[in-house]
């Protein structure tokens, strides 16, 4: 990850996949960088915060704001999953699929924090009494793929390995993502790391 430049900007488009006729079909999102020291920016990070009611939504939009008030302490940075295509100055908050927090801490890369919509996080099957799984709306949510389309995308644009702390149940997302458990430290057993193959 290169030193910020406080220049928010569209970085790439990735497919993420849309429920069409009760299949799942590839539609084409946008990833972009926000910019804290955009006022249009923090807005919609502050919209997303107010209507997702998410974990992590509201966490990064302080963020962000605290970015766009003082001199950040350390290097973050903040994107979007985005259903928008153009116009990227006005970013419609309606239209965002999922934001994440990404910073540098030592020697490389850190999701802080990642957040897809809640409306559009599966859920897990749930057992009946009797050990069965339970038919739910598991398979009925409007987009799909929105937290792996993200991570593709960090590890397109990190120069450096990723590391993350994956909260329990999550695991296995990250494990299908090709992010792999370390033990470090006590306290950071449930922390994963995606290591970058060097060309």
């Amino acid at each position: 990850m290169n030193n910020i430049n406080f220049k928010g900007s569209f970085i790439h488009n990735i497919n993420i996949k849309k429920l069409e006729n009760d299949q799942y079909v590839p539609h084409k999102a946008s990833f972009v960088e926000m910019n804290p020291k955009d006022k249009r920016d923090v807005s919609a990070l502050e919209k997303i915060a107010n209507s997702w009611f998410g974990l992590y939504d509201e966490v990064i939009y302080n963020g962000a704001l605290h970015d766009s008030l003082v001199p950040p302490n350390r290097e973050r940075r903040f994107y979007v999953l985005t259903e928008q295509t153009d116009t990227f100055e006005n970013m419609d908050y309606k239209k965002i699929l999922g934001v994440v927090e990404f910073s540098k801490f030592d020697d490389h890369n850190y999701v802080d924090f990642l957040q897809t919509n809640p409306k559009y996080i599966k859920e897990k099957p749930k057992k009946n009494f009797f050990g069965f799984t339970k038919k739910s709306k598991i398979n009925n949510k409007k987009y799909s793929s929105i937290g792996s389309a993200i991570l593709t995308s960090l590890k397109k644009i990190s120069d450096n390995s990723i590391g993350l702390h994956a909260l329990t149940g999550t695991e296995d997302f990250y494990k299908r993502n090709g992010f792999k458990r370390k033990n470090l430290i006590n306290f950071m057993t449930n922390y994963y790391f995606w290591k970058k193959v060097k060309r």
